[in-house]
This record gives C-alpha cells, sequence and structure tokens, in this order.
C-alpha cells in the first residue's frame, strides 16, 4: 500500500474517533440528566432511558445476523447516522409541541442512536482492525 495512503487512514481515524468520544461525552450521563431534566423528565425515567442504554450489548447481537462482505460503507452509514442523532438530541428542545411529545422524540431518538452505535460498532472494529 501507498504510505500516504495509510498515514492519511490513521489521521482520518484519529479525528473521527476524537470526534465521536467528543460527541459522546455531550450524551452521556450528567449531560443526558441535563437535557431530560430540561424536557420534564422525571429522574425515575432518566435513569430508565440509562439502564436501556447501558444494554446496548443486547443489540451488538443483532450485528452477527448481519453478514456483509465489505462492511466499510455499512459502518460509514450508520456511523454517521448514529452521530447525527446524538447531535440532534440537542434540537429536541426547540422543537414545537408539548413536552410529552418532545419527550417521546427525545427516547426515540436515544434508543435509535445507540441501535445504530451498538450494530455498526463490531463491524467497525472488524474492519479497523
Amino acid at each position: 500500500m501507498n504510505e500516504n495512503l495509510l498515514r492519511r487512514g490513521r489521521i482520518m481515524y484519529i479525528i473521527e474517533a476524537g470526534i465521536e468520544y467528543l460527541i459522546s461525552i455531550m450524551v452521556a450521563n450528567t449531560y443526558l440528566a441535563l437535557l431530560t431534566k430540561e424536557l420534564g423528565i422525571s429522574d425515575s425515567l432518566t435513569g430508565i432511558i440509562s439502564s436501556f442504554i447501558s444494554l446496548g450489548c443486547v443489540f451488538q447481537l443483532c450485528s452477527i445476523l448481519i453478514r456483509k462482505r465489505r462492511s466499510k460503507g455499512f459502518v460509514l452509514v450508520l456511523s454517521v447516522l448514529n452521530q447525527l442523532l446524538f447531535i440532534s438530541l440537542y434540537v429536541v428542545p426547540l422543537v414545537g409541541g408539548d413536552e410529552s411529545f418532545k419527550s417521546i422524540l427525545l427516547i426515540v431518538i436515544i434508543l435509535l442512536a445507540y441501535f445504530f452505535y451498538y450494530i455498526a460498532h463490531p463491524k467497525k472494529i472488524d474492519w479497523l482492525m
């Protein structure tokens, strides 16, 4: 392989991993609690949402059923969708509608984002290794 291509690939991977990490911090415990509090979601429901997120490894089992010969496109599409869904969480409080609609929208978005993440992540690690 061309050394320049390898170097560019490594640099792009480092940049992608850094951005992914910053976005994951933005949807982690404290920030998620603040976001749900802004929407009027109770602490108990926030705990339930966090518990479902913690069970994300179950979503990884679905990844076993997906057998793609070329995982690059699959991983890229799901990773971009995942990151866009995470970022869209911060737009939910600005959406019109009542608090129950916003709460349901937030829950659907965060569960879909983690579903895409846990489906794509094993394939991503396999591809990058």
